[in-house]
């Protein structure tokens, strides 16, 4: 049978009886041999401290049984009977008890504190934060391996060392505050401190215990140096707020102010101490609130907003903000907030109302200059027709007013065209027409001035007629002006071209060539800009307003198409395209069985002419008389309206700018008397759009602009319904 091995403790527990039975025997002399329980409890004690609860028994055991064998004799069993035997034996077995009861608890208490310990550790060397212990005398009792790292030490080099001997630059800093706090108090402390030496920065909490203090440390340089750039930027940041014009705000989800610009606070009247964390509401009163609502839902929505608005600030009276509403949005893309910047742009409305104005004063200006240039044309123009041709040199002179008449009267109708376009007030009255039926009036227009320089002129169009939707007016008053500037710049003897080709199945060519001066490639990209000239001295010696290409290229844009210049350079003439698109082509109509109408012979009309310029209403007057009509003056409005009444003319050539009353005035208390209906026709200097449009309201059939063609004057005294003058009608 195998024998189980006896564990060491219980080896520990023969040795302590027999030291004691041989120290009992060395000591009989002195002591006897009666019971020494002071021996024995010794034994039992010693066995317990290093042994255990078990081996603390069987030395009580044993020490007994030894002591009463050896020592007291073989007596000693039969001694137990007797009372005062048996009350020492008891009181040895109750104090064996005792010590060893208390030995065994005390024993348990510390293996759970060793336990507890050891678990600590174990946790505390888990941690990544850096942690140690120092004792009362300020010993390390404990450093887990994070903080070793820190320090660049091992283990045996700090256990047991005083903290103020391995670390003597700590001794007079906040670090040395902060531990001899801690100490004083007894209560934890916390601080982020800046160590010496190695310049770090660390979240420092120390806990006092029973023992020592504990020390919980954490490097947090890099975030205490991005913190403190943060808050330098921060700073800046304000800074550079504080400094610009605009006003700036934010606001957060709550719609309560975070931050505000020094130039906000000044302008709305109030601290950023007392913005802070109120709402716009609560600052500045509902209604001004309402007035920013809606662009902040837009803001918070995710939208950034820009609004012009006139507002009262307190500090500054009525301004004209631009308020600018940005989202601030966060990594995920959810709004967070909202920047609000306000831009005084008082300044800015006023100059743009100026500019308005003055662009105002300027467009009645020059339609006050076009009325008064237009005034004293008109009467010129004729008078020239009455000149007749009684002589050759007469017949000359009379060719050089006309043409030169005419002439100027072009130049205020371009600078005012010019003028309309650009502020977009042209309205274009489209309609079907030929190519051929446009080019035919720009060709004859512009013939004069071709057969003045002594140029030849060819034409080339297609058999086939080609259709456009245009304002044959317009067009061809570009078209005029390409001719124009053709004659003008080609020198004498020179050769003009105008062809007309399809493009494809949906646009038309209209080309005007000349062998003239050219054009240097420099100025070819800005050929079409106001004012634009080339600088050679046979163009001076021309003249022109440099607006004529300006004005041909936005009407031929206004009507869909392009106008391109090529040139070879100076002294190799220039060549202008113009491209339209076609109309579409129209189904085919039944042929017309009506018979024409022929044309009605010539009628003496009944024609009052009113003016305040006596040269003009004689002269027009004049005119009327000599193709058989007959005609009375008036110089004003009143007078214009009694002879309406008294003389019952069919036709009626009424001025505006009349005193007393004006044209548009006369002209509805002349549709008010109801006995008669004369053709009213506006024959005056305003020229503009919305002269015509109140021309129509006053109730005008016609508007003519001076100087007049007598040749339409005498069609509208012939016929005024005549299709000729279809584009006069309002």
């Amino acid at each position: 049978m195998r024998m189980r091995k006896v564990p060491a403790e219980y080896g520990i527990a023969v040795l302590c009886v027999a030291l004691m039975t041989a120290l009992h025997e060395l000591l009989v002399p002195w002591l006897g041999r009666a019971h020494n329980v002071q021996f024995m409890l010794c034994a039992v004690v010693v066995a317990l401290a290093t042994a255990g609860t078990g081996p603390a028994i069987l030395t009580a055991v044993l020490a007994f049984v030894i002591s009463e064998s050896v020592f007291v004799g073989p007596s000693a069993w039969s001694d137990l009977s007797q009372p005062n035997n048996a009350s020492s034996a008891l009181l040895y077995a109750l104090v064996c008890a005792l010590i060893i009861t208390l030995g065994s608890w005390h024993e348990r208490r510390a293996r759970r504190e060793r336990t507890a310990h050891a678990r600590d550790v174990l946790m505390l060397e888990l941690v990544t934060d850096c942690f140690f212990v120092v004792d009362r005398q300020w010993r390390f009792t404990h450093v887990n391996n994070p903080a070793l790292r820190f320090f660049g030490m091992n283990r045996e080099e700090l256990l047991g060392r005083i903290f103020w001997e391995v670390f003597p630059t700590s001794v007079g800093t906040p670090i040395e505050a902060l531990f001899r706090q801690v100490e004083q108090t007894g209560k934890a402390g916390h601080a982020e401190l800046l160590t010496p030496l190695i310049n770090r920065w660390l979240d420092l909490r120390l806990e006092p215990t029973g023992a020592g203090i504990m020390a919980v440390f954490t490097d947090v340089t890099r975030r205490r140096l991005a913190q403190d750039a943060a808050e330098h930027n921060a700073e800046f940041l304000g800074v550079v707020a504080d400094s610009v014009s605009v006003l700036i705000a934010y606001l957060d989800l709550e719609r309560r102010y975070r931050f505000i610009n020094r130039r906000y606070a000044e302008a709305f009247g109030f601290t950023p101490v007392e913005a802070i964390g109120r709402t716009h509401a609560q600052l500045c009163g509902e209604a001004a609130y309402e007035r920013v609502r809606e662009s902040l839902d837009c803001a918070f929505a995710g939208q950034a907003v820009s609004d012009e608005m006139p507002l009262c600030l307190p500090e500054l009276g009525e301004r004209h903000l631009l308020a600018n509403y940005r989202p601030d949005l966060d990594e995920s893309g959810n709004v967070r907030g909202v920047v609000l910047a306000l831009s005084d742009i008082t300044e800015r409305v006023k100059a743009e109302l100026a500019l308005r104005e003055g662009d105002r004063r300027k467009d009645e200006f020059l339609a006050t200059l076009a009325h008064e240039l237009r005034n004293p044309l008109a009467p010129i123009l004729n008078a020239v027709q009455l000149l007749g041709t009684e002589t050759p040199a007469r017949g000359n002179a009379r060719s050089i007013i006309d043409r030169q008449v005419r002439h100027m009267a072009r130049l205020v109708d371009d600078l005012l065209d010019v003028s309309r376009i650009t502020l977009g007030r042209i309205n274009l009255r489209r309609e079907r027409a030929s190519v051929a039926t446009l080019v035919s009036h720009a060709v004859e227009a512009s013939r004069p001035l071709i057969e003045a320089a002594g140029h030849t002129f060819t034409l080339q169009q297609p058999r086939e007629p080609l259709y456009v939707e245009v304002d044959v007016v317009r067009l061809a008053q570009a078209l005029l002006n390409l001719l124009n500037n053709a004659a003008k710049y080609t020198p004498v003897g020179g050769h003009i071209g105008l062809r007309v080709a399809q493009e494809g199945s949906g646009q038309v060519l209209i080309a005007v060539s000349d062998t003239g001066v050219g054009i240097p490639g420099s100025m070819l990209p800005r050929i079409f800009e106001m004012f634009a000239q080339v600088d050679h001295s046979l163009e001076r010696t021309q003249g022109g307003l440099g607006i004529g290409l300006t004005l041909a290229g936005e009407l031929v844009g206004m009507h869909g198409g392009t106008l391109v210049a090529h040139s070879a350079g100076l002294g190799h003439g220039s060549r202008f395209e113009i491209r339209l698109p076609l109309a579409p082509a129209l189904a085919a109509q039944p042929a017309s069985a009506a018979a024409p109408v022929p044309d009605e012979p010539p009628v003496g009309r009944r024609v009052l002419v009113v003016d305040d310029n006596i040269d003009a209403a004689e002269s027009l007057s004049l005119l009327l008389q000599a193709e058989g009509h007959q005609t009375e003056l008036a110089h004003d409005g009143l007078a214009a309206v009694e002879a309406t009444a008294r003389f019952a003319p069919d036709i009626v050539l009424l001025d505006i700018g009349l005193p007393g009353l004006n044209g548009y005035e006369a002209a509805m208390r002349m549709r008010s008397q109801g006995s008669s209906r004369p053709t009213l026709v506006a024959v005056t200097g305003w020229g503009q759009q919305q002269d015509r449009v109140r021309a129509a309201q006053a109730g005008f059939d016609l508007h003519l602009t001076k100087p007049v063609d007598p040749a339409v004057i005498m069609a509208l005294a012939r016929n005024p319904k005549t299709p000729a003058l279809q584009a006069y009608a309002l």
